[in-house]
């Protein structure tokens, strides 16, 4: 079975016939690396862009854990606070001198400001099953490779630098898209491993690896809108 799994491209954590990616009751994380460059921005369905990704191949896909937490933040502020920005230290010396014991409106509307970049952090969990190499720590190596540069000389001085891999995450159930944690271009920012014991000729027989993803892409609706059954007009 993991030969077959290994054949269609995508490599299984964990690869065994117990946990088959067409079961019923499995949810499976895919990352799908894509190498990525900058280019001059241009018009992309309304949204300016100026990245180039290609797909590298070598998918790997992760039982999902039994929690996964997404997070989504929105900055709004008071409209008091804007405006006494704008106003600078004229509106601080004005209502110094009106003497007002209220330091703050109650009343004053909220007002969008910004959006932060979507992040998620997973917990994936690996153990052996025939291979403590193959099983454990071939996966967080390979993740670890693709979260860093790589370095090249040029012909000049100094040293060229290739960017990191970017990653298309996807939860899937029955080899299908779940909406849940689903990414477009995710950037790796950590991959920290935890290598547990009885050692296998060397090798742990376990290990639990968080990896931390931010979206290149601008939060919006269309962030979420491709991935759920639910339509906002």
């Amino acid at each position: 079975m993991a030969k077959e799994k290994e054949a269609e491209g995508v490599k299984f954590y964990p690869s065994h016939t117990r946990y088959n990616p067409n079961g019923n009751y499995y949810l499976w994380i895919y990352l799908k690396p894509y190498s990525v460059e900058y280019t001059k921005p241009s018009m992309s369905n309304g949204i300016i862009s100026n990245i180039s990704t290609k797909p590298l191949g070598g998918t790997l896909a992760f039982l999902a854990p039994m929690e996964l937490m997404d997070n989504v933040n929105h900055t709004w502020e008071s409209q008091e606070n804007i405006i006494t920005k704008l106003l600078g230290t004229v509106g601080s010396a004005k209502q110094a001198l009106s003497l007002d014991t209220e330091a703050h409106q109650v009343n004053t509307a909220l007002v969008y400001r910004s959006s932060d970049r979507r992040k998620v952090d997973l917990t994936l969990n690996l153990s052996v099953y025939e291979d403590a190499y193959k099983d454990v720590v071939e996966p967080v190596n390979i993740l670890r490779i693709h979260s860093a540069p790589s370095f090249s000389q040029k012909r000049g001085i100094g040293t060229k630098v290739d960017l990191p891999t970017v990653f298309k995450i996807q939860t899937k159930y029955c080899s299908k898209e779940v909406p849940l944690i689903n990414f477009r271009h995710a950037v790796l920012t950590s991959v920290q491993p935890t290598f547990k014991g009885p050692y296998l000729q060397g090798y742990p027989s376990h290990c639990e690896m968080t990896l931390s993803f931010a979206d290149m892409e601008h939060l919006s609706k269309r962030s979420f809108s491709e991935y759920g059954k639910v339509s906002v007009s």
